[in-house]
């Protein structure tokens, strides 16, 4: 008996002590969920957000799961996970990286294969290999010009085919590399479109078809599978709002012609169970989870199919989505196999920023956090080599082609010196050693790129790539161009408001007054143009056409062309009226100028 004497002592023990570590664990559990609770309530009041979907997926097991709001504020349809179908944008350009790289590994295909082994693109570098495609370092700009409607994505009629708009898609621009091939990361949209027409070639089946299944069978994501096939069936689809000062204002259907890279339509339930399978143990240790491209040694870079970025201070891969009034977000952190999704109705991609770093914070607590980077004392030696890096720098990602091209002079960064290091567009960047700037409240790098003869060839920040931007180019410069066109017209304008009757030639003549009016008239309507352009420029506006006052500016720029032809004339005829004095035929000569530099200038960012 005395031998079982601590047996039962043991017994004992455990009998007393495991419900009260399992009561410990489930409080701990509780008191997450709670802490996660609270912090997404907080911020969905905070930024006035309709609706809000969060799960979080732990080694392919769901542990946290939050859907509140509404789709529809009108008819206050409640969100639902299950069947509310939600649009995440850029979650296409996974899905579809997902799916080729199956096929890739059914049919023992490398990813260093040039993508001209299998899809010949004329308007396609053929030394591009299939992990420049997937990596976006094919050097391919983004474009994104009328390849979406204002229509439901539930529409079915007039559609067209993945195969038939990405087609067209290709043949209509050049898609030339503007960064090396293979060297920087451009994240661009043609890069997804090339992927899916390489679904499309490798299975000789339609994307469509490819993909339903391919979600259907390995993620068990059956509503996505079905609206792939263009069955919505039961389903409500959640609206996009536009939020500002609490208000929340309603925004058109977004449609997109390609599929692969623009939309994916889906539902908060089908999100997560991609979670599920990218997070479980056969996934997280693939090569969908390898450094591919390195931006700054172990900090961002890209994999096959995620932006690796440094959040809360851990390494994180993600893939961000967004349409016209919703933001989502999908992340894994590799080492915990913890997987995040978010997806809210607003335009406020800030709120996706504070959620990330929230959820992060109270869900993985201080595991997996990496060091802040050590500050190198910017002395003067060192202000003093950087001196002639001041300027303006433009993304090498503006596509050349469209009227995206303004967006070299409306989305310029200004780079100057301070004490700490850099001020980068007012955020400052302490130096780190190696040509290397850290904004420690971002948590973003900053590195300028020489070439081998010591010139500045680029300036990047995390994986985006920029350059210095030209003279002609420069903001400062351009804005004050226009501005001289406006004031000149608006002066003469308002001299012959003033002095109609005074600026009849040789007392009868109406017709030169007449010519140089309407010359003035259009000249102003077309810089009221602009400045709506220039005030809307986002990339929706770009994804639409910015339809309207595109077309005007158009139609007014050619006019405007062909106008000054009669306005030449007319002001050389006025001449022979003493009361055309000298300073009033230069200062019309001076519109004159300065309506045809408007005119090149238009033609020049693809206005006309």
């Amino acid at each position: 008996m005395k031998k079982y004497k601590h047996f039962w002592v043991l017994f004992l023990c455990l009998t007393l002590i495991l419900p009260f570590a399992s009561s410990l664990s489930f409080s701990e559990d509780n008191n997450i969920e709670a802490q996660l609770d609270e912090a997404i309530q907080y911020e969905e009041v905070n930024y006035s957000v309709p609706g809000i979907m969060v799960a979080i997926v732990e080694d392919g097991k769901i542990v946290y799961n939050y859907t509140n709001g509404v789709s529809d504020t009108v008819l206050r349809k409640p969100l639902s996970s299950d069947s509310t179908l939600i649009q995440t944008g850029s979650m296409a350009k996974l899905v579809t990286t997902l799916a080729l790289l199956d096929i890739l590994h059914q049919k023992n295909i490398s990813l260093d294969d040039k993508v001209s082994q299998y899809l010949v693109l004329e308007n396609l570098d053929s030394e591009i290999t299939i992990r420049q495609i997937l990596t976006h370092t094919s050097g391919i700009p983004t474009i994104r010009y009328h390849t979406a409607q204002e229509e439901s994505p539930l529409d079915q009629d007039g559609r067209g085919t993945f195969s038939e708009n990405a087609s067209d898609y290709m043949e209509l621009y050049n898609h030339k590399p503007v960064t090396p091939v293979g060297e920087y990361t451009n994240y661009a949209v043609t890069n997804s479109v090339v992927a899916g027409m390489l679904i499309e070639a490798l299975t000789n089946d339609s994307y469509e078809s490819v993909v339903s299944d391919y979600i259907a069978k390995h993620y068990n994501m059956l509503e996505s599978s079905k609206v792939i096939e263009g069955d919505s069936e039961g389903l409500d689809l959640a609206r996009g709002y536009s939020v500002y000062g609490g208000g929340q204002t309603l925004l058109p259907p977004y449609r997109t012609l390609l599929l692969s890279s623009e939309d994916f339509v889906t539902t908060g339930k089908d999100m997560t169970l991609l979670l599920k399978g990218i997070t479980s143990e056969n996934k997280t240790d693939s090569d969908l989870f390898t450094r591919q491209v390195s931006a700054y040694g172990n900090q961002f870079g890209r994999s096959l199919a995620f932006s690796i970025m440094t959040l809360d201070h851990r390494e994180i891969y993600l893939q961000d989505g967004a349409i016209p009034g919703e933001m989502t977000r999908l992340m894994v952190e590799p080492n915990s196999r913890t997987g995040i999704f978010i997806w809210y109705n607003s335009d406020d991609s800030e709120l996706r920023k504070v959620l990330s770093r929230k959820i992060l914070d109270i869900y993985l607590g201080d595991r997996f956090k990496n060091q802040s980077p050590v500050v190198i004392p910017f002395k003067q030696e060192l202000k003093d080599s950087y001196g002639n890096l001041i300027g303006a720098y433009v993304s090498t990602n503006i596509t050349p082609e469209t009227v995206e091209k303004v967006s070299r002079i409306t989305n310029q960064l200004r780079v100057s010196i301070v004490d700490e290091g850099l001020k980068i567009n007012n955020e400052t960047y302490s130096y780190i050693g190696d040509d290397t700037f850290y904004n420690e409240i971002n948590q973003d790098y900053a590195k300028f790129i020489f070439n081998k003869a010591g010139r500045l060839q680029y300036l990047t920040i995390n994986n985006a790539v920029y350059e210095r931007g030209r003279l002609y180019e420069s903001f400062l410069v351009e804005i004050p161009m226009i501005g001289l066109v406006l004031v000149v017209n608006l002066l003469i304008l308002l001299l012959m408001l003033s002095r109609w009757k005074q600026y009849l030639v040789n007392r009868i003549h109406r017709t030169p007054r007449m010519v140089l009016l309407i010359a003035t008239v259009i000249a102003l309507i077309l810089i009221g143009l602009i400045v709506v352009i220039a005030k809307s420029n986002n990339v929706w506006n770009i994804v639409y056409g910015i339809k309207r006052s595109l077309l005007w500016i158009k139609v007014l720029g050619l006019i405007s062309l062909v106008w000054s032809v009669p306005s030449f004339f007319m002001l050389n005829r006025a001449k022979s009226d003493f009361r055309w004095t000298g300073g009033t035929i230069f200062l019309f000569r001076l519109q004159w100028l300065l309506n045809i530099f408007m005119v090149i200038w238009l033609w020049r960012y693809h206005f006309i």
